[in-house]
């Protein structure tokens, strides 16, 4: 009963956004709820001094193949497309 069995698990595929090193640490992402609003990465000054956040998104968490949490459900694979 891991992520990686998980049904909500989702992979990184090689042309997701994320950088290499996030992809090395984790797996995949859980999309058993909405994704969370992160924080800002960064904080800049604009030309005359002034704090300007940059903008905030949201992301499914990121998680390791050999996670587990109490909402597991196993993957049910089909032979079929639908």
């Amino acid at each position: 009963m891991r992520c990686s069995t998980c049904r909500f698990f989702q992979p990184y595929q090689a042309s997701d956004d994320e950088d290499e090193l996030h992809r090395q640490i984790y797996a995949g992402v859980c999309r058993r709820y909405p994704p969370v609003l992160e924080p800002p990465r960064y904080i800049r000054l604009n030309e005359i001094g002034a704090r300007h956040d940059a903008e905030m998104h949201s992301t499914w968490p990121p998680v390791h193949k050999n996670d587990w949490c109490g909402e597991y459900e196993k993957q049910v694979l089909c032979d079929s497309p639908i």
